[in-house]
């Protein structure tokens, strides 16, 4: 196991607003099991990091979803 910092880039469609707040949720793809969650703030182009995203062998997911 390691840790990633990620920033999605090549969304089709979902759309990243400046300045917006989002959730994002870490679950390991093998019995969608939560790791890790949080927020971020979209810069000012658009683009979010999700620091230190924990990855297993089995591998893992990424949920990113607007903040209501």
């Amino acid at each position: 196991p390691f840790t990633v910092d990620i920033t999605p880039r090549r969304l089709q469609h979902f759309h990243l607003e400046p300045g917006h707040v989002y959730n994002w949720e870490n679950r390991r793809i093998q019995d969608d099991n939560l790791v890790a969650s949080g927020q971020v703030t979209a810069d000012a182009n658009g683009l979010v990091t999700i620091p230190g995203f924990y990855v297993t062998e089995d591998g893992n997911r990424l949920v990113l979803t607007p903040e209501n």
